[in-house]
């Protein structure tokens, strides 16, 4: 079975890492990065393909518009809602540092063919984004709870 691993790269950063922290303008911070990650200009119809389009669909309830409702951070703070104790989190955010996630991505790619590149932005993204600090400091898991399960074997394993 072959493969389009240029693919897998853009499937995987059409959400950039940092969405979460800023969603306005995630799309064109997506391009970016995605443009970096391939070494060619990825426009914003590259990240968004009928899959995407189904993947929202599938995967989310029906929202009110962003005029009436918004999501992210206030006040420098992210509320996040464990899904399983449904237990709230905050964690302090500051703006995003697009040159800090670029350089990141930029660093992981660095002299990769395709499939590597997939697989270290895979493995390596968001672990070598919080080993820097500014946003990246908030992106550390959450204490592990052993009568929870708060996160991936990873993060069971580590703690």
């Amino acid at each position: 079975m072959s493969c389009d691993w240029t693919d897998l790269v853009l499937a995987y950063l059409h959400d950039p890492p940092d969405k979460a922290l800023a969603i306005s303008g995630h799309e064109v911070r997506a391009c970016r990065y995605a443009s970096l990650a391939t070494g060619r200009e990825v426009r914003r119809e590259d990240l968004h393909g009928t899959e995407d389009q189904l993947a929202s669909g599938i995967e989310r309830l029906p929202m009110p518009s962003s005029e009436k409702l918004r999501v992210g951070p206030e006040d420098g703070r992210l509320t996040i809602v464990h899904p399983l104790s449904g237990q709230h989190y905050q964690l302090e955010v500051g703006p995003v540092d697009e040159d800090e996630v670029a350089g990141v991505i930029e660093d992981i790619v660095r002299g990769l063919d395709p499939p590597k590149q997939f697989l270290a932005l895979w493995r390596c993204c968001l672990s070598d984004l919080r080993r820097k600090n500014h946003f990246t400091a908030s992106c550390r898991p959450t204490p592990v709870c052993p009568t929870i399960r708060s996160g991936t074997i990873w993060t069971l394993r580590q703690a």
